[in-house]
Parts: C-alpha cells; sequence; structure tokens
C-alpha cells in the first residue's frame, strides 16, 4: 500500500508518503529501490513506512529497520508482529525512529509515538493503535490517542499528527477516523 497525504499545514503544503505494511524480502526491495525516486517525485516532506512484517512475514530485525533508515525512511511504524524478532526488542529502546502501538501498557519496551522535526522546521507527531476487535487485547485506542493529543494541538505545537491504526476491522478503522476527524491530520 502506498499513500501520499497532501494537506495544508500553515500556510505551505506538507506531503507525506506513508507505505504500509512492508511484507518479506519481495515488499522490501519493492520500497527500499524506490524510496529516492518517490521523495523526489513526489517532492515528500516525510516518508513513513510500515515493516512490522518486513522479517518474511514474522517482525522486523535491527539490520533491517537500519536498512530503510539508512534509504531514506523517516518514520518506521510496526504493529502486534513486531514482537516476533526478539533481536529488535533493544532497537526499539535506542531508537526514536522507530514505534510500537502506543496502546500496549508503557511498560513495554519501545515508544508509542514520536515527534520528528523536519529540516525546515516543522515538526510532525507520528504514533500508531492497534485496534481491538479480532485481535488481542491492548488499550482503548480511542482514549489512549485522547491521552496523548491532549499535549498537542495542531497548528501550536504541532504542525502536523499522523496516525497509524493497525486494525482487521474496517469499521474501526471508520470509527476512529470519525472520532479523531480535525484532531489529526491523517489516519492511515
Amino acid at each position: 500500500m502506498l499513500r501520499l497525504s497532501e494537506f495544508f499545514c500553515r500556510s505551505s503544503k506538507l506531503k507525506i508518503i506513508y507505505c504500509g505494511d512492508v511484507v518479506g524480502r519481495a515488499g522490501r526491495d519493492a520500497v527500499l529501490n524506490n524510496l529516492k525516486n518517490m521523495r523526489q517525485k513526489y517532492n515528500a516532506d516525510v516518508i513513513i513506512v510500515n515493516i512490522e512484517n518486513a522479517a518474511h512475514g514474522f517482525g522486523v530485525t535491527p539490520g533491517i529497520a537500519k536498512e530503510f533508515l539508512e534509504s531514506g525512511t523517516d518514520i518506521l511504524t510496526t504493529g502486534n508482529h513486531v514482537w516476533q524478532q526478539r533481536d529488535i526488542l533493544p532497537f526499539l529502546d535506542e531508537n526514536k525512529r522507530i514505534i510500537r502501538p502506543l496502546n500496549y501498557p508503557e511498560t513495554c519496551c519501545g515508544r508509542g509515538y514520536t515527534e520528528f522535526e523536519l529540516p525546515n522546521g516543522k515538526k510532525i507527531l507520528v504514533t500508531q493503535v492497534l485496534g481491538r476487535v479480532f485481535m488481542e487485547s491492548v488499550d482503548n485506542p480511542a482514549l489512549t490517542l485522547d491521552k496523548l493529543l491532549k499535549s498537542y494541538s495542531l497548528g501550536k505545537n504541532i504542525d502536523a499528527i499522523f496516525v497509524d491504526i493497525h486494525a482487521e476491522c474496517t469499521s474501526e478503522k471508520l470509527s476512529l477516523g470519525y472520532y479523531m476527524d480535525c484532531r489529526v491530520s491523517v489516519l492511515a
């Protein structure tokens, strides 16, 4: 999945490329071989890639995550499969550009959100939540986002808010989209 999200950010446009759920070597190669061209073609300000299944469809390794970051990806998101490769756990704590789902317990390694500052000084908040329908038991994604967003106000202390929702049920994604309307910039 490739999405180009474009919206007005104060007085200028902000362009975000989001590549969702890269799976295995074929998915990695398709994205990695085209990152530079995608950034140039779309004049993207930020590239966000979901890599939760990048290691042969079962989680992600530190080596794969580093390869994406070194190839031009700005932020990496994961999902419920992030825990399948145990060697990624210390990397989640070490690197602020990779995030795990926000609605896991705070005691889990890593972080559920990150702020990324663009070269032009604008800041984007990137977070991810898991749905709960047909998924493991996690905190309510809407309430978890409410708690995070208390510290952020679009156009004031943050220029854009990007929410990656990883869920099985389309209606859950849609309901969260309606709930977050006008509070976040992109819900993908």
